[in-house]
């Protein structure tokens, strides 16, 4: 399975831990479209490996010290 996520920021700016939202993102949306997925994933007592990974595509960005423009 693959899919795209195209959003826009209320700044220009995002934090330089953004992974932590994008797994957030990912988790409501196993949430919203198969609630048995997202219980097998992350209501496991088990911490399991997940089978999937994502990256992320920052065009035209600016990598400060605390955060990405």
């Amino acid at each position: 399975m693959r899919f795209s996520i195209f959003y826009k920021l209320s700044k220009d700016t995002i934090p330089i831990d953004y992974r932590r939202g994008i797994i957030s993102l990912l988790k409501k949306a196993f949430e919203n479209s198969n609630i048995e997925i997202y219980k097998n994933f992350y209501e496991n007592k088990n911490n399991i490996t997940k089978p999937f990974t994502f990256s992320v595509y920052l065009p035209y960005s600016n990598i400060k010290e605390n955060e990405i423009v």
